[in-house]
Formats: C-alpha cells, sequence, structure tokens
C-alpha cells in the first residue's frame, strides 16, 4: 500500500486465488487476458471488453491453471536481445495497450 501511492484504493486488485478470480471474472461476462511470451502479438488481437489484465511473477510467470483460465495469452512484442520485461513494466504496457485499443479495432 505504501507504494500504490494511494492507487488501490482506486484501482481493483484481486488479493486471492487468481484462477478463481478469473473464472467468477469470466463467469459475469468479462473477458482475461493473460501477459505471456508464447502469446499472440497483444497488437495484433482485437480484445473485447470488459477486461482483467493478468500478470505473471518476474521468475514464473503465469502458473499452467491461470494460463488455461483466461480467454486470451498476449504477448508484448520485443526487439532485439531482450525476452521479457520485469512484471511492473509489462503490466504498465500492457494496461496502456488496453486503455487505447480494446474494443475499438
Amino acid at each position: 500500500m505504501k507504494t500504490s501511492a494511494g492507487a488501490i484504493f482506486h484501482i481493483p486488485v484481486s488479493i486471492y486465488n487468481a484462477a478463481k478470480f478469473i473464472n467468477e471474472y469470466r463467469k459475469m461476462g468479462g473477458v482475461a487476458v493473460g501477459l505471456h511470451v508464447e502469446g499472440k502479438d497483444i497488437t495484433s488481437v482485437k480484445l473485447p471488453t470488459p477486461i482483467a489484465l493478468v500478470v505473471g511473477s518476474e521468475g514464473k510467470g503465469l502458473s499452467d491453471l491461470v494460463k488455461r483460465s483466461v480467454n486470451y495469452l498476449v504477448r508484448i512484442p520485443m526487439s532485439g536481445r531482450v525476452q521479457s520485461l520485469n512484471a511492473s513494466v509489462a503490466g504498465g504496457i500492457g494496461m496502456f495497450w488496453i486503455r487505447l485499443f480494446a474494443g475499438r479495432r
């Protein structure tokens, strides 16, 4: 909470079992999108709304259960020799892309 600069009080955050949250969210009509290196290029996928973006841990990424639970697996296109980003950067880029283009393409 200290490092969120108050944002935690304005953005819905799941603090329990991610797969359970995803399944409940999908039952309510939401779409779950997981960031994963083997997903489709996020810039080429038409994403419906409402969306929950799922970001895995920096060391292990998304668990197999979470990967099976989401509607889509997407990746952030990378160039050069960089193969991954830290979770906060990847989440920020994913949220930015979704904010700009989800439901509009």
